[in-house]
């Protein structure tokens, strides 16, 4: 293998930088022959210790049968070599990232780079949901937190806002379910606004079964503890951050009425701050809140749907 650095050095700087704080590393190669490769020594053995490195001849060919594809792993990124791996076919399966050594210099950096992306009307580029594909995808997995997003199924905006950032995301067809947990204030939603986690799930499942009808989506819905002052307005995806300004109702009949930034946060390198989100949206999503109602015996369990999200299982099982 021809050193990468000569041809793409920042990519592969970046590459690097992402292996050396995220990656599990395993190498198609026997031990021997991994230490002779010269473009990987640097990282490999700096400081004269091997890093979480694991020589694994013959992993790839594991990849040739879909029922060993690590689908519950939602962090997982794969490197490859070589050239007769399906990768394109390989992430449509499994909604993971799949690259090949040769294609960093096209796919890497819109991934693993920070983004601003400008919403408003005076922005050169009209914002639409669609600009968050490049990012974001692919996935397998999605968490949208967003306090004031409940109000979108109360004003009929559901559909232009949340609905149309999920279809832009998702995919349209994988081999797994895809998980999906909305997160938004359902004890105010009820309260104020006499909508019940139920109905809002069945608009989201309905949603996306009319749009998507060959994809097995997990939907689920929950709600925070109330008074607890939370604003979230971001999404976490496999491998994204997307932190917002304003709640993610950009939308109303078909015009742009927010300004606003859109932050692309990279998981290669704020994967802490993802962490941190997830763990406290794991503990809510695991254990819904419930409103007490006075003219029924028994409470309102804030959360609907499945209770399943791999970014959230991952989270709470290595807590």
């Amino acid at each position: 293998m021809a050193d990468p650095l000569d041809d793409e050095p920042e990519v592969w700087q970046s590459v690097f930088r992402f292996l050396q704080r995220n990656a599990r590393l395993v190498v198609d190669v026997d031990q021997e022959t991994l230490q002779r490769r010269p473009p990987l020594q640097g990282f490999l053995f700096q400081t004269g210790q091997v890093r979480h490195v694991e020589a694994r001849p013959g992993v790839t060919q594991t990849f040739t049968d879909p029922a060993n594809l690590p689908v519950d792993d939602p962090y997982t990124l794969f490197l490859f070599e070589n050239q007769e791996i399906p990768v394109e076919d390989l992430r449509e399966q499994t909604g993971l990232l799949f690259l090949r050594y040769d294609d960093l210099g096209q796919n890497w950096l819109r991934l693993f780079q920070h983004h601003n992306i400008d919403v408003g009307p005076e922005a050169n580029n009209r914002f639409q949901w669609a600009h968050l594909q490049q990012h974001g995808c692919p996935l397998n997995a999605l968490v949208v937190a967003d306090k004031y997003a409940y109000s979108q199924f109360t004003d009929d905006t559901f559909e232009e806002n949340l609905g149309a950032l999920l279809l832009a995301l998702l995919p349209e067809q994988i081999s797994d379910p895809v998980h999906i947990t909305l997160i938004t204030d359902l004890w105010t939603a009820y309260e104020q606004k006499s909508i019940s986690p139920n109905e809002i799930y069945d608009r989201i499942e309905h949603h996306l079964h009319t749009a998507r009808p060959q994809l097995d989506a997990k939907v689920t819905v929950s709600g925070y503890e109330h008074g607890t002052g939370h604003k979230d307005r971001f999404i976490i995806t496999n491998y994204a951050l997307f932190s917002s300004n304003d709640s993610f109702a950009f939308f109303r009949n078909g015009t742009l009425n927010k300004e606003t930034f859109l932050h692309h946060l990279p998981l290669s390198v704020n994967g802490s701050k993802a962490q941190r989100r997830l763990e406290r949206l794991a503990a809510i999503s695991s254990d819904p809140p419930q409103y007490p109602r006075a003219d029924r015996d028994q409470p309102l369990l804030l959360g609907s749907g499945f209770g399943i999200n791999r970014l959230l299982d991952t989270v709470a099982s290595s807590s």
